[in-house]
């Protein structure tokens, strides 16, 4: 089993992003302002279970949290991480999924 990608939503520059992993290792590569440093700190974030400010917010959010009212609520955005594992059939691997998963 190995971490195949991961999919991050409404995180500092970072809107909508696919991340996808190799199964042994995986560098990111990239120019400056690119997402790198945002999508490792998002991973750790989530890690360390830490709390998220409102500058861990995607421009892309600050609209909608900027114009909430309480008398009229609306969903609030929100940071995601989907994590998606590559699990081999063939293996026996239960175990770890599922103690995995309830620790999610």
């Amino acid at each position: 089993m190995y971490l195949k990608k991961i999919v991050l939503r409404n995180f500092r520059r970072l809107k909508d992003v696919v991340i996808d992993f190799e199964e042994k290792e995986t560098v990111f590569v990239g120019p400056n302002n690119s997402g790198k440093t945002s999508a490792t700190a998002a991973i750790r974030s989530f890690l360390s279970s830490r709390d998220f400010k409102i500058h861990d917010f995607s421009l892309y959010s600050l609209t909608a949290i900027n114009t909430y009212d309480p008398a009229a609520p609306a969903p609030l955005p929100s940071i995601q991480l989907d994590l998606w594992f590559h699990i081999d059939p063939g293996a026996i691997e239960f175990g770890t999924v599922f103690a995995l998963a309830t620790d999610l």
